[in-house]
């Protein structure tokens, strides 16, 4: 083709070096959308499993009727949390060594204390109190915040 300089072999060189060319692009276009997508799924799944670690707290119930995962996981929220959970503090001032602390958690609401004490005493996430004190996670979310800003203000005031 490139003996005989025609503007015939000129235009099928120039063709094939276009679909040549083509196919790199969108073969690397593909691998890079691979490997990215890789690393994404990878980063998902360390967070993931950073937040969720899955361990048995029970044994393993020997009937097969019950063996799902569900029924190891299942807890009843009807129940009063230290009843789930041995802990030694049976309210967060109990807990506290810290004098301005402690004075501080007296000026928040019976419902902020309660909130604090499922959130630090017995391990609750945003989820589980929700649906322990029945109310929404947005709620419980609200009270949390609203009870470490209460907290925080009164150990600044004191300090200065």
């Amino acid at each position: 083709m490139l003996d005989q300089p025609n503007k015939e072999n000129v235009s099928e060189l120039d063709l094939a070096f276009r679909l040549f060319f083509y196919e790199l692009r969108l073969l690397k276009y593909v691998s890079t959308l691979i490997r990215n997508y890789t690393i994404d799924v990878i980063k998902r799944y360390r967070n993931h499993f950073k937040k969720h670690v899955y361990i048995l707290d029970k044994e393993a119930p020997t009937d097969n009727v019950s063996n799902t995962l569900q029924s190891y996981f299942a807890v009843d929220y009807s129940t009063d949390p230290a009843v789930l959970f041995d802990k030694k503090c049976e309210s967060i001032c109990q807990c506290v060594g810290n004098k301005q602390l402690k004075i501080a958690l007296k000026g928040l609401t019976k419902k902020q204390l309660q909130v604090l004490e499922l959130f630090y005493i017995y391990d609750m996430d945003n989820q589980s109190a929700a649906q322990y004190l029945n109310v929404s996670n947005q709620n419980i979310s609200t009270i949390h915040n609203r009870a470490l800003e209460k907290l925080y203000k009164k150990m600044v005031d004191k300090d200065e």
